[in-house]
């Protein structure tokens, strides 16, 4: 592995809402060399998308968070950091939200270009066309001009993508990137963002509550569940052997599409435990089959099941691959 990118030291993150306090992250650590690929998943709720904007330095709402431990970029602390790292470029969920409907595309595309950078309108434009084109959107030049309305869900995705390329950043940030889209789409931009990064050797953060989309686009895989890492390993392993059971039961409910019949789907019963309060013991544990006595009380170990591959569990040996 190369020397991290990007390093998170047991890093939690606490909102204190008029109701009290809201813990949604708790003691996560993992790191992300430069170029690789790491796959975040687990639940909405999970807290996924609030470490991404801890990352980035921005966070949603009027609420700001109370960040403990140490995000490093680079070697460098950025924890306290409130301002947007141009370093780090994120791809959000609805790209309907994340654009602006009464300005042109080729505008919004460039507002991540530093303005020495720009240049003259004639090159300001030329950079614009460039980058829709890498992102393979149809008459690149004609869209530059063109207003978000007048383009598809994909086609706006796309505009999102060749935004966050704009600034060139050494990270990318891609929060639940295919959610609004339809099956059909999500495939071709999930692909582009794996081609770009590689293509640019940028670091990048997939977030997804489906472990299926991880498959092949990404070096590793972590999971999440109520604010904690639960798994952490390189993809394939994961994928083929989890060893956690929280794991093995997103696996379990995700869809596959050589399946001739379609069952229902089945859930993982019960629901993300009580946020007002740290966690005792392991937060999995009323939903888990192979729950042990200590995982009610006592914090599960951080177990290594392989030379890369982390579980934190109680009853990690006993769970079948």
């Amino acid at each position: 592995m190369n020397s991290p990118l990007l390093e998170l030291d047991d890093v939690s993150v606490r909102f204190d809402a008029p109701t009290g306090p809201v813990h949604v992250l708790e003691s996560v650590s993992f790191a992300l060399a430069e170029g690789e690929s790491i796959g975040l998943v687990g639940e909405s709720g999970s807290g996924k998308s609030v470490l991404a904007r801890a990352v980035l330095g921005v966070h949603s709402g009027q609420t700001a968070p109370i960040v403990t431990g140490r995000i490093r970029l680079d070697g460098r602390d950025v924890t306290a950091e409130t301002e947007r790292n141009r370093a780090v470029a994120m791809v959000f969920q609805d790209p309907s939200s994340s654009l602006n409907p009464v300005v042109r595309i080729g505008r919004q595309v460039l507002e991540a270009v530093p303005r020495a950078e720009r240049g003259s309108r004639a090159a300001q434009r030329a950079t614009a066309t460039e980058l829709l084109r890498a992102v393979g959107l149809p008459d690149p030049k004609r869209r530059a001009r063109s207003f978000p309305a007048e383009l598809s869900g994909g086609q706006r995705q796309r505009v999102g993508i060749a935004a966050a390329l704009a600034g060139r950043p050494r990270l990318l940030l891609a929060d639940e990137p295919t959610t609004a889209l339809d099956v059909t789409v999500q495939q071709l931009v999930l692909d582009l963002i794996d081609v770009e990064r590689r293509k640019r050797n940028m670091a990048s953060l997939l977030i997804s509550h489906d472990l299926g989309l991880l498959s092949g686009r990404t070096d590793r895989v972590v999971v999440m569940y109520a604010g904690r890492v639960v798994e952490d390993g390189p993809t394939k392993q994961v994928l083929a052997a989890p060893r956690h059971p929280y794991t093995r039961a997103l696996l379990a409910v995700t869809p596959r599409v050589s399946q001739r019949r379609r069952p229902p789907l089945p859930q993982i019963p019960g629901g993300l435990p009580d946020l007002s309060s740290p966690r005792v013991g392991c937060p999995f544990a009323p939903r888990c089959m192979y729950a042990h006595t200590e995982c009610e009380t006592e914090r599960p170990p951080v177990i290594r099941t392989g030379p890369s591959h982390r579980t934190s569990c109680w009853a990690a040996t006993e769970v079948p691959t």
